[in-house]
């Protein structure tokens, strides 16, 4: 009956001892006329970002003078922002405009509809993915009083809700004036000076220039990331990966384990990267940490003597771990 296991051979026992043998009785001060030719090398690769579709809705809260031509007024200002903050050819939608004042005239208790919206921004979940989603909230309000509890609670509402279904809460920009440029609400400002003024859009398409498209971390190559580019890889007879694992990445083709690899240029190591769960986020905000591996390649003798920070020698190929001080190449 055929075993699983499999005995090393009287000859193959006898190399290994007489390595070991030869290891431990070599002077101090020996030195392999051939060493292993290693180099410790860091590979960093950073993962990609993308852009996501720009999904906003305006919340319009101007209030003005009796006389002043409240539609027109609100009108341009809406066009005006929807120009900047989607213009030609950039991806996204508008939400539904939540006119919060309709005849101009701000009520201490106005307010907008928190699960309308909220539904809204669900159709947009469904036509882009969840995952690619962040509303950009942009509340115009041109009077110098704090914004009122009403609104305040509408927005916490439309956080619940998102939280409710764990996607990420709406980014809310205000053009206000006064008392009402609340920086714990709002997380970009434009001072508004009057709805004629060009430096209030010109202060908004700074920001959208800036912020806008929001982004996202990119999709990695279904085959995954080659581990050495091809200048690395032209020299790589061995390699072994040092060090513990980025929590990230599925190795394919090694290990961190310290072992010895020889470098098969027919099927070349590689990692697939697994993306962690983020939401889309401003451009001035994206960080994604870089994925950092430290590698000890071989490109010639890998079956020879090294000598070790300890000062002991190792057969290169054989010992399991790398021998050089991170970042030290002979």
């Amino acid at each position: 009956m055929p075993s699983h296991s499999r005995s090393i051979s009287l000859p193959a026992r006898i190399a290994v001892a007489a390595l070991a043998a030869a290891a431990s009785a070599c002077p101090a001060g020996f030195v392999d006329p051939n060493p292993p030719v290693l180099q410790r090398v860091q590979l960093l690769w950073s993962p990609p970002t993308q852009d996501e579709p720009t999904v906003f809705a305006i919340l319009l809260d101007l209030h003005l003078a009796r006389g002043n031509d409240c539609a027109g007024t609100k009108a341009r200002v809406a066009g005006q922002a929807r120009s900047i903050l989607l213009p030609p050819g950039a991806a996204g939608m508008e939400l539904p405009l939540q006119d919060i004042s309709p005849d101009c005239r701000q009520a201490p208790d106005r307010n907008f509809d928190p699960d309308a919206l909220d539904a809204a921004i669900r159709g947009a979940e469904a036509r882009y993915g969840s995952r690619h989603v962040r509303t950009v909230l942009l509340h115009f309000n041109n009077i110098d009083l704090a914004v009122p509890a009403g609104l305040q609670s509408d927005v916490t509402t439309m956080r619940i809700l998102a939280n409710q279904r764990a996607a990420p809460f709406p980014i809310l920009w205000g053009i206000s004036v006064g008392r009402g440029r609340d920086a714990s609400l709002y997380q970009r400002q434009v001072a508004w000076t009057h709805a004629a003024d060009p430096s209030v859009f010109g202060g908004l398409a700074a920001i959208a220039s800036r912020e806008l498209p929001l982004q996202g971390v990119g999709q990695v190559p279904a085959g995954g990331v080659p581990l050495f580019g091809a200048q690395e890889a032209a020299t790589v007879v061995k390699f072994k990966a040092c060090g513990l694992p980025d929590p990230r990445i599925t190795p394919h083709g090694f290990a961190f384990d310290g072992r010895a690899r020889a470098f098969d240029p027919s099927a070349p190591p590689r990692f697939l990267f697994d993306a962690p769960e983020s939401p889309p986020v401003m451009r001035s905000e994206i960080t994604v940490q870089p994925v950092n591996i430290w590698v000890e390649t071989c490109s010639a003798n890998c079956d020879h003597f090294a000598r070790r920070e300890d000062g002991s020698l190792a057969v290169w190929d054989r010992f399991v771990g790398c021998v050089l001080p991170e970042g030290v190449a002979p």
